[in-house]
C-alpha cells in the first residue's frame, strides 16, 4: 500500500548515505495529474560504489515530463523556504513526499502527515494504516525535524528532452 511508504525507515535510509546527490523517491496524493502514485528511483541492492545516473523512460503521455516539473518545483519551493526560514508555505495543492541523499545525508521534503493512535498495551502510538492527512510542509534530515534554513541543495540537476513542447520551469536565479 502506499501509503506504508511515508514512514522514514532508518534502517533502509542508512543503506542510501553517499556522498553525492541521489533523489532515492518521490510520492504523490492527490495530484490532479498523476493521482496517487510513489517512484523509487534507487535499486534496493544498488551498492553505490560507482557514478549512479537515473533515467525515465516510457510512452508519450505517461506523466514523464509532469514528473520532472514536479521535482524541480518541490527543490525550487525547498529552496525558497530556505531563504525565508520557512515565512512562506507550500503552494502545492496535492501531498507530496521527496526523499533524496547529498553529502552523506538524507533529507525528506513532505506535507504529508500520519494519524497516529495510542496503544495502552505497549504506551506507544501507531500509526494507523491507511489513515493520513495533508497539511503544512516540513523537513527531516536524517530522521530529525529540522528548520528550511538547514535543507542542502545539490550544485546542479540536469534534465534532458527531446520534445520541444516540454516546459522546465527555471527561476530567475536558480537554486542557490
Amino acid at each position: 500500500m502506499l501509503i506504508k511508504n511515508f514512514t522514514i525507515e532508518k534502517e533502509r535510509d542508512e543503506l542510501y548515505k553517499y556522498d553525492g546527490f541521489r533523489l532515492l523517491s518521490i510520492s504523490f496524493i492527490k495530484n490532479d495529474i498523476l493521482g496517487d502514485l510513489q517512484y523509487e528511483f534507487v535499486d534496493h541492492d544498488d551498492k553505490q560504489d560507482s557514478f549512479y545516473s537515473t533515467l525515465i523512460l516510457g510512452a508519450n503521455g505517461t506523466g514523464k515530463s509532469n514528473l520532472f516539473r514536479i521535482i524541480i518545483e518541490l527543490l525550487w519551493e525547498l529552496n525558497e523556504l530556505k531563504k525565508t526560514n520557512g515565512k512562506s508555505h507550500s503552494k502545492q495543492k496535492f501531498g507530496f513526499a521527496l526523499k533524496y541523499s547529498l553529502h552523506g545525508n538524507i533529507f525528506y521534503y513532505t506535507n504529508i502527515y500520519g494519524i497516529e493512535e495510542y496503544n495502552s498495551e505497549n504506551k506507544k502510538f501507531i500509526k494507523k494504516e491507511n489513515e493520513i492527512y495533508i497539511g503544512e510542509a516540513y523537513l527531516h534530515k536524517n530522521n530529525k525535524k529540522i528548520e528550511f534554513t538547514e535543507a542542502e541543495f545539490p550544485a546542479s540537476i540536469i534534465a534532458i528532452s527531446i520534445m520541444i513542447t516540454d516546459k522546465y520551469p527555471f527561476p530567475d536565479g536558480g537554486c542557490r
